[in-house]
C-alpha cells in the first residue's frame, strides 16, 4: 500500500505546511506544443539557477524578490508567441525586461543607476541566458 507520500509524489503535488506554497512550476500549454513548454521551462530552470548562483551575488536580493522575478517571466514565457520567426524580437524583449528588473534589484534603488559591478553582474546573467534562448 502507497504511503500519503508516495501518493502526493505519483500525483505530482507535496503536502507542505501552510503559508509555505510556491506558485506552480507551470500553467497548462497554451502552445499547444510540448517542446516549445519544455524550451520555457528549460529557460526557466537555468534562469533561477543563475539568479541563486553565490558567484552572482544576486542570491543576496533575497526569495521574495527573486520569486517575483521568475512569476513574470514565467508569464511571459507561456503568454507570448515563440514560433521561429517571433522569437529572436521575443528573447530580446525579454532580456531587455530582465536587464530592468535586476538592475533595479541589484541596486536597491530603482532611481540611481547601477554601479559597474552591479552591471556586469547582471550582463554576465543575461548572456548566458540569451544563449540559453537560442539553444533549442
Amino acid at each position: 500500500m502507497a504511503t500519503r507520500k508516495n501518493k502526493d509524489d505519483a500525483a505530482g503535488t507535496t503536502s507542505r505546511q501552510p503559508g509555505h506554497e510556491k506558485p506552480s512550476a507551470s500553467p497548462p500549454s497554451t502552445t499547444g506544443n510540448t517542446r516549445d513548454d519544455a524550451w520555457a521551462r528549460r529557460v526557466l530552470d537555468r534562469l533561477k539557477s543563475e539568479l541563486w548562483n553565490p558567484a552572482s551575488r544576486l542570491d543576496q536580493l533575497g526569495e521574495a524578490r527573486m520569486d517575483e522575478i521568475l512569476e513574470r517571466l514565467r508569464v511571459e514565457l507561456w503568454t507570448s508567441p515563440v514560433d521561429a520567426r517571433e522569437r529572436d524580437a521575443w528573447a530580446d524583449r525579454i532580456i531587455r525586461k530582465l536587464r530592468d528588473d535586476l538592475w533595479s534589484m541589484a541596486s536597491g534603488d530603482s532611481r540611481r543607476p547601477p554601479t559597474p559591478d552591479e552591471t556586469s553582474r547582471v550582463d554576465a546573467i543575461l548572456a548566458r541566458l540569451k544563449h540559453e534562448l537560442w539553444d533549442r
